[in-house]
């Protein structure tokens, strides 16, 4: 079962359409209640999230949660309250770990719903054994939890953006016989290693992870190994920027800063292709900062081939993948 089928399970969706106004320019409330199927008691400590939903305009359904207003928690009654858009399709999603929604969800399907408007719901749970994701986002250096962070969660099918809470926690529940990449970003900080999470074969119910970020540092050198390039190519791969996000967000909000961008190989193939291929790629580079409105000024972009190799891996010495891909970086240097 993916995400988006336990989403019927465990929540409802919202979906509305203005007809003769402009979308997203005015918003309606959502006053709901999580209670007990068998006895209708309020639930509190509900964690209660608005996701927006994007139709699958690719291969995947997005479902993203990116300001601190998509999240909610009961209280003892089991109240919770959003204020949502008109315009868009929300999938509002209960979460508490030992706990499920029955199967039935509702769909707001009025042709409109006036600004201001209050809208009632009521979400019935259930016990629930099944699969939890709990994770934080840390500070490399200091380990400190980082609130506000944006946690990627992406299946085959489907993309889950969701923000860490005011501890720097989050939670999703998971379907059994799939596959996971667990990613977390923030102004500021670096985006943090992918992590890869599988759920066949287990029994464990509950997946605790932690994601780290370093912050970025303008006395330091920032050095980017994630692939951002197919072998031998210069167009940088999809979704390949969010690792330089940050470093142009910086750029952006202070013009009197520069940066170096300078591109490394490894030593397998031509020296002479090598050092073509990395500067090459530090121009693509260069003009996704300015295509993003960094003034090309502030940016300078050198390749440097198979010169500046940080271990022994040279021409004629044999050595490991993983060690040659040591080599195969991204450095971007300031300059302030």
């Amino acid at each position: 079962m993916s995400i988006a089928a336990k989403i019927i399970v465990l929540s409802f969706f919202v979906l509305t359409n203005l007809f003769g106004q402009k979308q997203n320019n005015n918003s309606y409330v959502v006053n709901g209640r999580v209670l007990f199927e068998k006895n209708k008691k309020p639930i509190s400590d509900v964690r209660v999230i608005a996701f927006s939903v994007t139709e699958a305009t690719t291969d995947k359904k997005r479902y993203a949660c990116n300001s601190s207003t998509c999240l909610s928690t009961t209280k003892k009654d089991g109240e919770f309250r959003f204020s949502l858009n008109n315009g868009e399709k929300y999938a509002i999603v209960c979460i508490k770990e030992g706990f499920i929604s029955t199967p039935e969800y509702k769909i707001f399907e009025e042709e409109s719903v006036l600004p201001g408007e209050k809208v009632s719901v009521e979400v019935l749970m259930s016990p629930f054994d099944g699969i939890f994701l709990k994770g934080k986002v840390l500070d490399k250096k200091t380990k400190l939890t980082i609130p506000g962070s944006e946690v990627i969660v992406e299946s085959k099918d489907e993309v889950f953006t969701v923000l860490t809470d005011q501890n720097g926690f989050f939670e999703l529940p998971l379907s059994i016989e799939n596959e996971y990449y667990l990613s977390s970003q923030k102004d500021d900080f670096l985006p943090s290693p992918k992590r890869t999470l599988s759920t066949y074969d287990i029994e464990k119910k509950v997946f605790e992870v932690e994601l780290e970020m370093k912050r970025i540092d303008l006395n330091s050198v920032i050095v980017v190994q994630e692939e951002l390039f197919k072998v031998n190519q210069d167009k940088l791969i999809d979704n390949s920027s969010k690792h330089f996000e940050p470093i142009i967000n910086i750029l952006l909000a202070k013009p009197d800063i520069k940066v170096e961008i300078r591109c490394h190989t490894d030593s397998r193939g031509d020296d002479a292709y090598n050092f073509d291929l990395s500067n090459r790629r530090s121009k693509a580079i260069k003009s996704a900062f300015i295509e993003a409105g960094v003034k090309e000024k502030q940016i300078t972009a050198k390749g440097f081939g198979e010169r500046k190799l940080i271990n022994e891996c040279s021409n004629g010495i044999k050595c490991s993948n993983a060690k040659h891909l040591e080599n195969r970086r991204v450095e971007f240097v300031w300059n302030n």
